[in-house]
């Protein structure tokens, strides 16, 4: 599972971005309030997935860091991975919905999604 990225759907990237986590320009922003569909390999639909990928990945090392080191092993308690915190922040998501309500995500139609 460590080898596995986050699942870069809609969701994640909506709690991302609400969380202040991903920062859209000003026009992806407009993009997005206007509930326009973004073709999929569109640059800015492919901005927001990398971008997801890549706040996971960063949550995933900086989380992992803070777990202590057991003093006779060297080694740590149980370690996060991107599937893990996909999970946390799509639940997230779907258990906090009038929070997130507000927030525009991308429209992209896709078989990858």
């Amino acid at each position: 599972m460590d080898g596995l990225t986050m699942f870069a759907d809609y969701r994640v990237p909506q709690v991302l971005s609400h969380e202040g986590v991903l920062v859209y320009s000003n026009e992806l922003k407009r993009r997005l309030e206007k509930k326009e569909e973004i073709p999929y390999g569109d640059s800015d639909e492919c901005e927001i997935r990398a971008g997801s990928i890549l706040a996971v990945h960063l949550i995933v090392n900086q989380a992992n860091e803070k777990i202590p080191l057991e003093k006779d092993t060297g080694e740590g308690g149980p370690r996060l991975n991107a599937p893990v915190v996909d999970v946390y922040l799509w639940r997230r998501r779907r258990e906090l919905t009038h929070l997130y309500k507000q927030t525009p995500f991308h429209r992209t139609r896709s078989i990858f999604y």
